[in-house]
């Protein structure tokens, strides 16, 4: 994995890449995809490959 290119004011730590939100809005809603996508996010976000929210 390459180094990572932004630092983490909130953490003190280096991340890969900025904030990524969590889905909202849209006119269908289609909960077992976005149930997906946050479980996604979340995990990128532990490892510490996209920042924090």
């Amino acid at each position: 994995m390459p180094e990572p290119k932004f630092w983490d004011e909130d953490t003190s730590a280096p991340t890969h890449g900025p904030a990524i939100a969590d889905p909202t809005g849209g006119a269908t809603v289609d909960a077992p995809a976005r149930t997906a996508i946050n479980a996604i996010l979340a995990a990128l976000r532990s490892a510490g490959i996209i920042a924090q929210d």
